[in-house]
């Protein structure tokens, strides 16, 4: 909920030679007479080259653009969680949309069976809870709240809705091709639910965290109060009419839960496709790192004088590819049964063991020597 999965961006900067990876495999989708011409590693103060940080480096890798001239989109944790076309990101993300909408339609089709003694299909009328709930909506993402600018905090407010929108200025956004034009749809598909700001309808270019409302932060698990305000009250009122409001508080927590697990599941899902992501780049840049070994161990046995049988014997043992050996010691045996490894650590080179295990056995024979 506090937005810390690991994303795209913030592992390149957790993991500086993933920045390099990136290049490699870039550099390899060039064509040969442009990639003649590049660097094979990226170049020193890439991050300060905003062509090469925003549209390669940091671009996010899951978007597929069919044209070259598209915008293309920095991979950080908002773009991942709200505007990623990647498969399996749109598809969590339509499920708790599907959990959300059934959370509200369930809320009120059951204040229309009490109020009109009617099903919410039925009713040609809002319920009150309806009325409120949607009137409500559009006064908090208006409230003052406050907002970052030149790195001081400062009150504002919002003079019109720009989350919370009706069907015709989706669609006009749409036509302006400030919006992606499956918005309209999406919107069918979930209307309640965007008519109550949990799903909002700002362009991925006008969205900035530090002027966010709480509306805008919705997809972070954060419900309204003042929604809650409202609901409280009709549990209130339905209570006063001596009437059962156990199933309209089920019905509440519902909802709730449905916010909340939305951003819980999302931020699951990120690591894993990031993960995915990352293995993707490890082969390309470890068969470059064989390649150049290969090289140099070449021009390093040319330079040495002796006769062809022998130099051809040796190349071929440099040509074996090392296979690393999975490491059995028994901190890392330890952490495999108790599920505290995500991946498999391997031997250090020329050693049995992995750099965490050797650290561990030597601290241990100091402990030893020190007693």
């Amino acid at each position: 909920m506090k937005l810390t999965a690991p994303c795209w961006t913030r592992c390149i900067y957790r993991y500086p030679p993933l920045a390099n990876q990136i290049w490699i495999n870039w550099r390899a989708s060039l064509p040969e007479n442009i990639k003649a011409s590049t660097s094979i590693n990226i170049p020193r103060g890439w991050n300060k080259n905003p062509h090469i940080a925003n549209d390669i480096i940091k671009a996010c890798p899951f978007c597929k653009t069919n044209n070259s001239t598209s915008i293309k989109r920095i991979g950080n944790l908002e773009h991942l969680q709200l505007y990623c076309t990647a498969p399996i990101l749109v598809g969590t993300r339509t499920h708790y949309h599907q959990k959300i909408e059934v959370a509200i339609y369930a809320l009120y089709n059951y204040a229309s069976f009490h109020e009109y003694k009617v099903l919410l299909g039925d009713c040609h009328h809002k319920t009150t809870p309806q009325e409120n709930l949607e009137n409500t909506a559009v006064e908090v993402e208006k409230t003052q709240r406050y907002v970052v600018n030149n790195s001081q905090l400062i009150l504002e407010a919002r003079t019109n809705n720009k989350a919370i929108l009706q069907e015709n200025s989706i669609t006009i956004a749409v036509l302006l091709n400030r919006l992606p034009a499956e918005k309209p749809q999406d919107y069918n598909n979930y209307p309640l639910s965007y008519k109550l700001g949990f799903i909002h309808s700002i362009p991925e270019e006008d969205f900035d965290m530090v002027t966010a409302t709480i509306t805008d932060v919705g997809f972070m698990g954060m419900f309204p109060k003042q929604l809650l305000h409202i609901l409280a009250k009709c549990v209130n009122d339905i209570k006063k009419s001596n009437q059962d409001n156990d199933e309209f508080i089920s019905l509440i927590d519902n909802l709730v839960t449905a916010c909340i697990y939305r951003p819980i599941t999302m931020q699951k899902v990120i690591p894993i496709s990031v993960t995915r992501r990352k293995n993707l780049l490890y082969p390309t840049e470890q068969e470059r790192s064989i390649q150049s070994t290969k090289h140099k161990n070449r021009e390093l046995l040319r330079s040495i004088p002796m006769d062809q049988s022998t130099l051809s014997v040796i190349e071929d043992v440099q040509n074996t590819p090392h296979i690393r050996e999975t490491c059995h010691a028994d901190k890392c045996r330890l952490l495999k049964a108790k599920g505290g490894l995500r991946r498999p650590t391997f031997c250090s080179n020329k050693r049995n063991m992995c750099s965490g295990c050797i650290n561990k056995s030597l601290r241990h024979r100091k402990v030893d020597q020190l007693e």
